[in-house]
């Protein structure tokens, strides 16, 4: 079985843009994904692999983005039987104070 999608995101005050998501508890998932895109703009960028994310991996530093930009993204978590789907999320991500 592929990994469940879910509500998973928020946006972190933080530059330039961490997004945090629940420990969805399935020790099968092997790494997540993502990609991401500016509101208004069709299409989606390609997938990103977030190296180094594991089961346990519950954030990402996004450090392309540009602040104040408002942003669509999509995270999907994959594990030996493929692509879970994804979740998404839209924010505006905010510099630190």
């Amino acid at each position: 079985y592929r990994p469940a999608g879910g509500a998973w995101t928020q946006w972190a005050s933080l530059h330039p843009g961490k997004l945090n998501w629940k420990n969805p508890a399935d020790s099968s998932i092997i790494e997540y994904q993502l990609r991401e895109k500016p509101v208004g703009v069709t299409g989606w960028r390609c997938w990103r692999r977030i190296y180094t994310s594991t089961h346990a991996t519950t954030s990402y530093t996004m450090n392309w983005i540009t602040n104040g930009l408002r942003y669509q993204v999509q995270l999907r978590a994959l594990n030996a039987a493929g692509a879970g789907n994804p979740s998404q999320t839209t924010a505006t991500p905010t510099p630190e104070p």
